[in-house]
């Protein structure tokens, strides 16, 4: 015989169909009297019950089973090729690998400094 999955929502429907036939049954018996009207809710409430555990099951698996398709069908980056992004990268790459520039000379620019004869306005400043 082929196995299935389980499935927790028939087992709770099952087991309250079973406690409403045994109800029923030491009812018949006359081991328990139940009130006329008590069963039949007991049923609809397990009916219930099921049925909110088995959309509960459904939606479960059937994310299991969207992850499982997406990791399954992701390409793998070694085969992808060239991307845009590689370009960016490899031009990011060739700035970092590239000789670094002179610095910039630390202060003013101008000759202007202040042992200079011609003072601090020299070179246009105030």
């Amino acid at each position: 015989m082929r196995r299935h999955t389980f499935e927790p929502g028939r087992l709770v429907a099952g087991v309250a169909a079973l406690a409403v036939g045994a109800g029923y049954a030491l009812d018949a018996a006359e081991k328990w009297n139940p009130p006329p009207f008590v069963l039949l809710p007991v049923l609809a409430a397990g009916l219930v019950l099921a049925a909110l555990i088995t959309a509960v099951t459904h939606a479960v698996r059937r994310r299991t089973r969207r992850a499982e398709q997406a990791r399954a069908s992701a390409p793998d980056p070694s085969t992808l090729g060239d991307l845009p992004m590689d370009w960016f990268r490899e031009g990011h790459e060739a700035l970092r690998t590239a000789p670094a520039a002179p610095a910039a000379p630390a202060g003013p620019t101008d000759s202007a400094g202040p042992n200079d004869p011609a003072g601090p306005t020299a070179g246009g400043r105030t």
